[in-house]
């Protein structure tokens, strides 16, 4: 049986860093070919909400390999520059006409 469900994995930011968040998109530890996919990471104040109306921010992901299944979200300094807490996210890939949560996990 397939399995479906996002992985979940925790994001710990320090406040005034602007990192890039890296992500391999892999299915059955084998990389998975995302060229031409849509990937967007939304940061939110609550943990399952039912919309974008709580987000905090949303980060278009860019493909840096799509045969090797790699992509990364660049948020900016302002998006970071939030108070202090812990918030939740995801990250949603939309490929092959199939839009799919993939991870998702707390925002520190």
């Amino acid at each position: 049986m397939a399995t479906f469900g996002p992985t979940i994995e925790d994001i710990e930011v320090v406040r005034g860093d602007s990192p890039v968040i890296p992500l391999t998109v892999k299915s059955n530890g084998v990389a998975v070919d995302v060229t031409g996919g849509v990937f967007e990471l939304a940061v939110d104040t609550l943990q399952k909400p039912v919309d974008n109306l709580t987000s905090v921010f949303i980060v278009t992901g860019v493909i840096v390999s799509g045969p090797a299944g790699q992509v990364s979200f660049h948020p900016t300094p302002l998006e970071l520059n939030i108070v202090p807490k812990t918030y939740y996210y995801d990250v949603q890939m939309l490929l092959g006409g199939s839009k799919r949560t993939i991870l998702k996990g707390k925002f520190i």
